[in-house]
């Protein structure tokens, strides 16, 4: 097996980019640079791939993985920047460079700003941004905001991967870390619940390469009363058991609620034992009834109320947590 060097690049800003090298020094290099709000684990099942032909490198961007990031604007400009000092630091002269997602518009700026650092430029699943972008097709943004988890998986696989790729897609590291919700639940943690927490968006903590927390907030039509909508709803919170008590879970989901403040503006979550805590962060009890509709009807599910909350943010309008609540029905627990 490879081994692999982390590095620590300092940059003027006082950044200190946190930096991943695999691969024998004398083979060609290849950058890999991920999609956004995603650390170098994107590429852990991937680089292996490429380890027999070349010397792979990766990065955790600002504001990701290890990376440590003073306070500050972000561009893609700035992580380009970021690229050729991470390719200075090992003694890098050129390079080719796999751009996907955000990482592809990273290595648009790259490769005509620093034309004598690149070798070859390949792009994936990604454009060249501002009023050149394009965007997902609607039938694409529809199925990966679908209520059904099988479908929104299902989605995510074709778009990760080609039929060419010949290992257990479903199990990939860019559909979460079973081996963290295993040390963190034990056998209590289910298929079923890895499905529920795929999909929508992840937060991820590290403690250099190693995945400590993680928290995913999932699209999911509720009804409160009689009014339906869309919520963040959160699955599969979890900080590796020798790092508990440590703040990774508050930090995680500090994280989370940044972005569902930006996506759905409404939370909702089922807790077991942990209601104090996010009482602490805001969350709210829900007091009124709870049911779950399916093909026959509305189902009752007392043993869920006590264990419901919702979260709403500024500018949210109010919702009455005395009224009833309704969940869609889905394989596994309900709530």
């Amino acid at each position: 097996m490879t081994t692999t060097e982390v590095l620590q690049v300092p940059r003027p800003d006082g950044a200190r980019v946190q930096v991943q090298v695999a691969g024998q020094a004398d083979r060609p290099t290849l950058v890999l640079l991920q999609g956004q709000a995603s650390s170098h684990d994107w590429w852990t099942d991937l680089r292996r791939r490429y380890e027999g032909r070349f010397r792979t490198v990766t990065m955790d961007y600002r504001a990701s993985g290890s990376t440590l990031t003073p306070a500050g604007d972000l561009s893609t400009v700035l992580l380009a920047a970021d690229v050729i000092a991470v390719l200075d630091a090992p003694g890098v002269a050129k390079t080719h460079l796999y751009g996907t997602s955000m990482g592809g518009r990273v290595a648009q700026i790259v490769a005509p700003q620093y034309p004598g650092r690149v070798k070859s430029l390949v792009l994936a699943c990604t454009s060249p941004g501002g009023t050149h972008a394009t965007e997902r097709s609607k039938e694409v943004r529809r199925a990966l905001s679908d209520p059904d988890e099988n479908l929104r998986r299902e989605t995510m696989v074709r778009l990760f991967y080609t039929p060419a790729w010949g290992d257990d897609a479903s199990r990939s590291r860019l559909l979460g870390d079973h081996a963290l919700w295993a040390d963190a639940f034990g056998d209590r943690f289910t298929e079923d619940d890895a499905d529920h927490a795929f999909g929508g968006v992840h937060v991820m903590a590290y403690d250099g390469p190693a995945l400590v927390g993680h928290a995913s907030a999932v699209p999911r039509r509720i009804r409160f009363g009689g009014k339906w909508c869309t919520v963040g709803y959160v699955e599969a919170v979890a900080t590796r058991s020798e790092r508990q008590r440590a703040g990774i879970y508050q930090a995680v989901m500090n994280a989370l609620h940044n972005e569902i403040q930006h996506r759905w503006s409404v939370g909702v979550l089922s807790t077991g034992h942990a209601r104090g805590f996010y009482e602490r962060l805001g969350w709210v009890s829900w007091e009124g009834p709870s049911y779950v509709l399916t093909e026959q009807g509305e189902v009752r599910t007392e043993d869920e109320d006590a264990g419901l909350m919702v979260r709403t943010f500024d500018g949210t309008p109010c919702i009455d947590p005395t009224v009833s609540m309704t969940c869609e029905n889905r394989p596994g627990d309900a709530w």
